[in-house]
């Protein structure tokens, strides 16, 4: 496999969503063309193996192969039957009554990195990422309709002292993580 094929599978692998060719362009400073050719070497490579590349409208997305469904299926449903673990908990409450919200004020939240839980939530489809539109580098996290209609909640805003604890204390994240970023390009 080629060099650019290999950086553009390892960019799609980390990514684990859907990554326009253009931000794919600009990333690996290859031209178009480059970047098409190498999307086609790295589907042909991944033919024969349990993953696939899935193109739409201008996203690429690296994927499970529609041919091992079955066990994916499987593995997810066992996935779902095992308990969250203490910080997959913890993370979920805080977007619960925080979010829509960042990575960085949930691990400000807890006092630690929540990365290994947020993959958690997102692979069982209990929350969401988008993009944020106050910072390209960073995403947004919320739960997701899916999690809402399996507990019963019809508004988020429903739940046992939600005005309280959502508005609770977000001025002093904000300037935290504000100082934090400060901090960061001192260095």
């Amino acid at each position: 496999m080629s060099p650019l094929a290999q950086q553009l599978h390892a960019i799609l692998f980390l990514s684990g969503a859907p990554t326009s060719k253009e931000r794919l362009i600009k990333i690996s400073g290859a031209n178009p063309g480059e970047v098409a050719a190498a999307l086609e070497e790295l589907a042909t490579t991944l033919a024969p193996t349990g993953l696939a590349l899935r193109t739409h409208d201008d996203g690429v997305q690296l994927i499970t192969s529609p041919d091992v469904s079955s066990v994916v299926e499987k593995f997810t449903k066992d996935s779902f039957e095992t308990n969250l673990s203490k910080s997959a908990l913890e993370t979920l409450t805080i977007i619960l009554y925080k979010g829509p919200i960042t990575r960085p004020a949930i691990d400000y939240i807890r006092g630690m990195s929540s990365q290994y839980a947020l993959q958690t939530l997102l692979v069982r489809g209990i929350i969401e990422r988008t993009d944020n539109p106050k910072d390209a580098r960073s995403y947004l996290y919320r739960v997701s309709p899916k999690f809402c209609d399996h507990v019963g909640i019809v508004d988020i805003s429903s739940l046992p002292e939600y005005q309280t604890l959502h508005t609770l204390q977000d001025e002093n994240i904000t300037e935290a993580l504000k100082e934090l970023d400060n901090e960061k390009k001192e260095i």
